[in-house]
């Protein structure tokens, strides 16, 4: 009898407060990857697995969420991004969305550009400011959205990612992402 060492990986995983780890997706993944390993005529059974590994990121958790917060002057450079200035509410995630899905002409950064459409919103349930963790919940309301969300670490100029909209992670393949 031989023997083989095959080695097998899953996609990424994003787990954060929005995202739980799906294990029934990672180990179907998996199984579907020893079916194909072994349907390609290798005649090969899974005797066991000798190691199992789990690749961390650092998580750079956002700071405080709710009220208008300047943006950094590294990211104002660039000249890509809409801070609307909320200074009264805690909607910023509201008017965040809406100025995506309805660009203002001039002044972007003002609340008055957005208020019109907060009726298109189901914001049915959901407290504000909005958790991350409930983004999903935002989501299934309002089917037609997919969210993205990132956290700013100014010390490094850099983002990391607290919650993708799982929209956008089951469309994905390693070519595209």
């Amino acid at each position: 009898m031989s023997r083989i060492v095959a080695y097998f990986n899953t996609p990424t995983e994003i787990v954060s407060e929005g995202h739980l780890p799906d294990f029934d997706a990672i180990v179907n993944h998996f199984r579907q990857r020893i079916q194909q390993f072994t349907r390609r005529g290798s005649g090969y059974i899974l005797e066991r697995v000798r190691q199992l590994g789990v690749c961390f990121v650092k998580f750079r958790p956002l700071g405080s969420a709710g009220s208008f917060v300047p943006t950094p002057p590294w990211i104002i450079k660039k000249k890509a991004v809409v801070n609307v200035q909320n200074n009264d509410d805690d909607y910023c995630f509201v008017w965040s969305v809406l100025a995506h899905l309805h660009p203002a002409r001039d002044h972007s950064y003002r609340i008055h550009n957005y208020t019109s459409y907060a009726s298109e919103l189901n914001l049915d349930g959901l407290t504000f400011p909005l958790p991350v963790k409930d983004i999903p919940r935002f989501e299934q309301q309002n089917p037609d959205i997919a969210i993205h969300c990132m956290a700013v670490d100014s010390k490094d100029n850099s983002f990391s990612i607290l919650y993708l909209s799982r929209t956008f992670i089951s469309g994905c393949t390693q070519s595209r992402c």
